[in-house]
């Protein structure tokens, strides 16, 4: 927690640590996301948005390393 809070670490790359744990111990996790369009005006490094950001790794997590469900609502 103490180097997402400084942000020295990426939380996707945590994030998909954490999935990748999950699935060796047999599990498939299932990401449900309500009220998205929340994010939308967030930015990261002052350029992309948060949710370009978010869609990019909900596609990687799917369809590249098949870790996960994800459903956005």
């Amino acid at each position: 927690m103490k180097g997402l809070e400084a942000k020295k670490l990426d939380p996707f790359v945590i994030m998909k640590k954490e999935l990748k744990k999950l699935v060796e111990r047999g599990i498939k996790p299932i990401i449900i996301i309500d009220e998205l369009q929340a994010l939308m005006e967030i930015y990261i490094n002052g350029q992309r948005t948060l949710l370009q950001e978010l869609f990019n790794f909900f596609v990687a997590m799917t369809k590249e390393s098949h870790l996960a469900h994800i459903i956005i609502s």
